[in-house]
């Protein structure tokens, strides 16, 4: 309580009493309990140090016993939420868990729950901040296939779902050889280089382009295979095609030299350093 002292011929005088009060608002005893408030009182109400209501996340899908827990210590960290959870089913995907954040508007949080439940040290075991949501489906063992592919040159429309097929997992190979072998390749207005790879926790995994060469993306359980339709060009005016029509071919053979030289240099270097 902070009060002024006001007395005539004389300057103002502050004072400051600290007390204590029970559930009924009264002054606990052994204290000013005469104290009475006057004019011009100030009163201030101090918190409790530290004090914070339950924090809360939810565990769904392939875990012993989901539902609602409560953070209960700080820095509490992805595989402890999981034990205490009774750890994961025989049907869990954890390659495919995924966190939604409502903390701060984050949203959809990527990593790897088998890589934090393996190594609870790694940056993928994140600490959990209160309203996260954690889903963990079960098992997934098919890969989709969409997008400009040949798919229906081999299967008949009522097993397209649009322009997406679904496939066994074979392992973890290429986008390339899941497009070859079970959507008979890429379409004629599909581009190779914009082949990519959606994994099961939503990350994104894109085709390297070099040059001549292409390295693309492992497919790995669950994971949804796309290829993208090639952007489709403005015709040219007539000052455009005639310039095309001037190959300068030495040049073009000049150029096709020095990337397959550097190309080749670089893969005897990648094969010295394994």
């Amino acid at each position: 309580i902070s009060r002024v002292l006001i007395k005539e011929n004389e300057p103002t005088r502050i004072v400051i009493a600290t007390v204590q009060i029970d559930s009924s608002y009264r002054i606990v005893s052994g204290q000013e309990s005469s104290l009475h408030l006057e004019p011009y009182d100030q009163i201030f109400v101090r918190t409790v140090p530290d004090f914070e209501l339950q924090q809360n996340i939810s565990i769904e899908g392939e875990v012993t016993f989901p539902g609602t827990y409560t953070i209960i210590k700080n820095n509490e960290r992805l595989a402890d939420i999981i034990a205490r959870a009774g750890g994961l089913t025989p049907e869990a995907f954890p390659q495919g868990m995924t966190i939604f954040r409502e903390f701060e508007n984050v949203g959809h949080v990527i990593t790897r729950l088998d890589e934090a439940m393996r190594d609870p040290g790694s940056n993928y075991n994140i600490v959990l901040k209160a309203g996260d949501r954690i889903m963990i489906p079960k098992t997934k063992d098919l890969v989709t296939i969409e997008g400009a592919t040949k798919a229906r040159e081999l299967y008949p429309d009522q097993m397209i779902d649009g322009s997406s097929i679904q496939t066994a997992y074979q392992g973890t190979k290429s986008a390339k050889w899941y497009i070859d072998n079970y959507a008979a390749g890429v379409g004629e207005n599909g581009s190779k280089k914009s082949i990519s790879v959606r994994l099961a926790n939503g990350q994104l995994k894109k085709t390297t382009n070099l040059g001549l060469f292409k390295i693309y993306p492992k497919v790995k359980e669950g994971s949804t295979v796309r290829v993208a339709t090639k952007p489709v060009e403005p015709p040219k005016t007539p000052e455009e095609q005639q310039n095309n029509s001037k190959v300068d071919w030495g040049k073009v053979l000049s150029d096709s030299l020095a990337q397959a030289t550097s190309l080749l240099t670089l893969i005897l270097l990648l094969q010295r350093i394994n």
